[in-house]
């Protein structure tokens, strides 16, 4: 049952919960500030789109999919919203900037899911949401909740949905401009969250359906959010052809060998049977790959299966109850096991692509989390109907307590970024490389696959530093302004692991790096990346 008060106590109660749960999300940013975190890779790509939002080559779309070499064409995250959302951070606090607005951005997820839990369930309720996100938090990589990646921007907004969808289906409407614009953001984030993006909002919106609960402010001021959060990916859908709506549709349909439904189920059994994903260590690519290609054990098939089972019952129980709240939140639950299953079975089988589940399907940690926590509300709701009793008030700073003691244990067990060797050697890379520029000067910047965080981190800084400059090579990512027919370049910045060829140029700066990723093994001339500086040629 729903438990709340207007008293200014329980505000800051709640408020409490809801800092206590973020604690994870707030010592990871603080510890990659402290660790002097650089955009690196597509971090440093997605950084100079934000950066381009305020200038003639605003973006029109989101980030360059990875599955852009298949079959159907080019495509790219839907909309530029992660974009906007950095403008403003990235040229005034630059590197800085960036990790403060995804901490306060995962942050406002986590109080904002634990306000809405504390809405549909009461104190409780509000108590198991904060100590489910803290252990989400923990199942996670390190860098996710700090992370501007796309993939990892949408982990803690997607909770965040659930409780908006849920809220609406329940009847209130007074959220709807909210939900249109958390769910613009998650849809356009990255195209892993577009199923389970859109079947939450179906899940809302028949709910609201139900309840015949639409108000015509309401709904207006929803449509203006979508509309204007939807209009750049609506203005390059009606400019080319076949526009990125299009080219994605056909590749969804484009019958590239994938996974396939085994693999949706296995993933199904992995996020929801026990032990789930949500409460085990984070995995790397290839432990995550082999979660999804191998079945999971009996115990954790038949457990999953119990939980499926459990969530049609309360569907059908909160239907027959004539209880809304019940069987949204079940619904909801069957949506999200009906996503983790469809995004696992249509991964690529391609070679190069097939390891992109280990992000892809990230959000079935927060998902299967939820599932657990409307299970056990829902018992409550049914069984001994602890929703329906109000606290003791001794338990309210114990429960405020207790999830600041889980929030403590999680935040003091997160481990350093995966990519935090790089950040040293990618800042003095791209400062080096900026001194020895004359101020002023057309830049084209060259490197191989091997060197592309690199790559990306000086192309970011020296946009940064209002520099003129290319990145022929990454163009497709960073955008068509940064290809070689766009500036003739006075200079030539090549990097290349081991020694640089004769004609790349003066050596700026060396510094130790690994191309596979591990650690750099001194003395090993492979494990150096050297970085040259060279006139460019005059065109014929």
């Amino acid at each position: 049952m729903r438990e709340s008060s207007g008293r200014p106590a329980e505000h800051l109660l709640v408020a409490a919960i809801g800092l206590a749960a973020a604690l994870p999300v707030i010592v990871s940013a603080i510890g990659a500030i402290a660790d002097n975190w650089v955009p690196v890779g597509d971090d440093a790509v997605i950084a100079v789109r934000a950066f381009d939002v305020f200038s003639v080559h605003t973006p029109l779309l989101g980030q360059y999919s990875a599955a852009s070499g298949l079959s159907g064409g080019t495509s790219h995250s839907l909309g530029p919203m992660l974009y906007w959302l950095l403008a403003v951070p990235v040229r005034v606090g630059g590197s800085t900037g960036l990790v403060v607005t995804m901490g306060l951005l995962n942050t406002a997820a986590v109080m904002g899911s634990v306000a809405l839990a504390h809405r549909r369930g009461g104190l409780m309720l509000a108590v198991a949401t904060g100590i489910g996100l803290a252990l989400v938090c923990a199942s996670l990589p390190p860098e996710t909740i700090h992370s501007v990646w796309n993939p990892s921007a949408g982990q803690l907004p997607l909770v965040a949905l659930i409780f908006l969808c849920w809220s609406l289906a329940c009847g209130e409407i007074r959220l709807l401009p909210l939900t249109a614009l958390v769910a613009s953001f998650l849809l356009q984030c990255h195209l892993t969250y577009v199923l389970p993006g859109l079947g939450l909002l179906a899940v809302g919106l028949g709910g609201l359906a139900l309840a015949r609960a639409w108000e015509r402010r309401q709904v207006i001021s929803a449509a203006v959010v979508t509309v204007v959060c939807w209009s750049f990916p609506l203005i390059e859908q009606a400019s080319t052809w076949p526009g990125n709506f299009l080219a994605t549709a056909a590749k969804a349909v484009s019958g590239d060998a994938t996974l396939g439904p085994s693999a949706g189920l296995h993933a199904v059994g992995r996020a929801v049977g026990v032990p789930p994903w949500w409460l085990r260590e984070p995995q790397d690519p290839v432990a995550r790959l082999g979660d999804v290609v191998s079945a999971p054990s009996v115990w954790q098939t038949l457990s999953a299966l119990l939980v499926v089972g459990a969530l049609i019952f309360v569907v059908a129980l909160g239907r027959r109850r004539r209880r809304r709240d019940v069987m949204a939140a079940g619904a909801i639950g069957l949506v999200l096991c009906a996503a983790v299953a469809a995004v696992a079975a249509s991964t690529p089988r391609d070679t190069g692509l097939v390891f992109t589940i280990a992000y892809t399907l990230r959000w079935a940690s927060p998902a299967g989390m939820w599932i657990w926590l409307a299970l056990g509300w829902s018992a409550t709701v049914f069984g001994a109907r602890l929703g329906a009793v109000r606290a003791p008030a001794f338990v309210r700073p114990a429960a405020v307590l207790g999830v600041a003691v889980v929030g403590v244990l999680v935040a003091a067990s997160i481990g350093p970024d995966l990519l935090e060797r790089r950040y040293e050697p990618a800042a003095e890379v791209a400062d080096r490389v900026r001194e020895e520029l004359p101020p002023g000067s057309a830049v084209s910047v060259e490197a191989g696959l091997d060197a592309f965080d690199f790559h990306a981190a000086t192309v970011y800084e020296l946009r940064r530093r209002g520099e003129p400059v290319v990145a022929p090579f990454i163009a497709p990512q960073l955008g068509g302004q940064y290809g070689e027919k766009e500036l003739t370049p006075e200079y030539v910045v090549r990097m290349r692991h081991g020694s640089p060829d004769p004609g790349d140029g003066r050596v700026v700066v060396r510094v130790p790096d690994n191309p596979q990723g591990g650690a750099p093994r001194p003395g090993d001339p492979h494990h150096v990346l050297s970085v040259t500086l060279t006139p460019a040629r005059p065109a014929r």
